[in-house]
Formats: C-alpha cells, structure tokens, sequence
C-alpha cells in the first residue's frame, strides 16, 4: 500500500520474497527526482506493457546514499492493456515538491 503525505510516502505491506511485513518511510525533503517513464533500467519496448505503462522512479537519500525506487502504483489491466497510477502520482508528488 502506498501513502502519499504532505511530508511523505508511507509503502507498507507483506514482502513476499522474506514473508514479513515491510514499511517505508521516505521524507518528501529526501527525494531527489521524480521521473515518469523509461530509462536505462526500464528501457520501454523491453517492457511488455510499452508505451501504456511507464514505470514512476523516485531517487531519494537515505543514509549518505542516494536510493533510487521504482513503482507501478496500483498495477491493473484497462481494456486488456497492462496500466498503472502512475501518471497521476507522478503529477502528485510533482506539485508537492513544487516541480514544473
């Protein structure tokens, strides 16, 4: 489940590779870069969901080290096409961090 704050995003579930439970907390002030689509690590037509649904990538510090997460925000099917939210987290988190 992902949260979205005024001063952070909560994921919290099960983690199905350790079958425990997980949370994580990134401050908004932590995040770094906020990206809507493809890139070196998801490289679009490598995707089987290209170009519908573009993977969101958040870059944030955490302990001296930049992290960098990637997210298909609430992952379902539309007309038989793979889709996800996140174009509209993506338009979200941009207006929280005052982003144009």
């Amino acid at each position: 489940m992902l949260e979205l704050k005024e001063d952070k995003l909560v994921f919290e579930g099960r983690d199905v590779k350790d079958m425990k439970e997980f949370k994580l907390e990134i401050s908004i002030q932590d995040i770094t870069d906020v990206y809507h689509g493809f890139d070196e690590i998801f490289k679009g037509r490598e995707e089987r969901a290209w170009p519908w649904n573009k993977p969101l990538r958040i870059k944030f510090r955490k302990n001296k080290s930049v992290r960098t997460l990637y997210l298909f925000v609430n992952f379902y099917h539309k007309h038989g096409i793979r889709t996800s939210d996140n174009e509209e987290i993506y338009q979200r988190l941009t207006e929280i961090l005052g982003i144009t």
